[in-house]
């Protein structure tokens, strides 16, 4: 090895990241640090000297190999960002995900010659954030599914993230209110408990559940009040902190007007009894 290139593996030793040299037209393995052969469970004895596809073949295929004569041929440098590639660790297959950056190398006189490769496994951010939208895809499922009003609240400002039919047909609104706050969604809830109450549960982490709740709402442009059995339930992250509420409503807005409609009515009726003349009285 040249005085250049031991410096040159100095460098790529004290580097964080997995590092490798390959040059000439065949890509042939110059260098490669101690972070590159333990990710490929190889040794540098058996990658240097020999082309790059024929030592590492699962670089083969994804057009790997055209990128990084690309590289040698424009003096660009070419990023490649969760490449899946199958890999044996341990004498089995796994699937990863690699990010690549790939630079141009030059000889002292400019010339281009190879290319310097960082590599970055990103295995575990890819699949923990595909974990995360499955997942997420089956929440939003289960609230627009849901047999009773239910939509979910997140952050702060309480944005409305999902919700179903049937809290849209209580709220007399239609779909444009998803991913807005929900005052801005509902601005006739300013200055009602239900903002008040909203923001308890987010600061204490508690459920909060109410009966015959009484709600104005801006229905069919009317404003009107309307009565709910609601249960507010925190959603914590996995630093146990609170970032969204799920809110499950009942109407119960005929039942509550019809009870307030029948006591009206006994209350007038016994009205109407202790002022009638003696002798007049209630049979039941």
């Amino acid at each position: 090895m040249d005085r250049r290139l031991e410096n040159e593996n100095k460098v790529f030793q004290m580097a964080p990241v997995a590092m490798l040299l390959v040059k000439g037209p065949s890509l042939t393995v110059a260098l490669a640090n101690d972070r590159f052969l333990d990710h490929w469970e190889t040794n540098a004895e058996y990658l240097t000297g020999k082309p790059l596809m024929e030592v590492i073949p699962e670089f083969a295929g994804n057009d790997f190999d055209t990128r990084l004569r690309k590289v040698m041929t424009t003096g660009e440098t070419i990023s490649v960002y969760g490449l899946p590639l199958v890999i044996t660790r341990q004498g089995k297959k796994v699937n990863v995900f690699i990010n690549f950056n790939c630079a141009p190398y030059r000889e002292e006189n400019g010339a281009l010659s190879g290319v310097i490769i960082v590599l970055r496994d990103v295995t575990l951010e890819i699949t923990s954030r595909e974990q995360l939208i499955a997942s997420e895809a089956r929440f939003r499922a289960l609230i627009e599914e849901a047999p009773v009003a239910t939509c979910l609240f997140t952050g702060p400002e309480m944005k409305v993230e999902f919700i179903n039919a049937m809290m849209i047909s209580s709220w007399g609104k239609d779909f444009t209110v998803k991913h807005k706050p929900l005052i801005e969604a509902l601005p006739e809830l300013k200055g009602q408990p239900f903002m008040e109450i909203l923001g308890e549960v987010y600061t204490s982490g508690k459920t909060y559940s109410a009966k015959a709740m009484r709600v104005n709402l801006v229905v069919e442009g009317v404003l009107g009040s309307y009565y709910y059995d609601y249960t507010l339930k925190p959603l914590l992250n996995e630093k146990s902190e609170v970032y969204g509420i799920i809110n499950i409503a009942i109407n119960v807005t005929r039942e509550v007007l019809g009870r307030k409609k029948l006591e009206e009515s006994e209350t007038k009726l016994r009205g109407i009894i202790s002022a009638a003349p003696a002798g007049i009285g209630l049979f039941v």
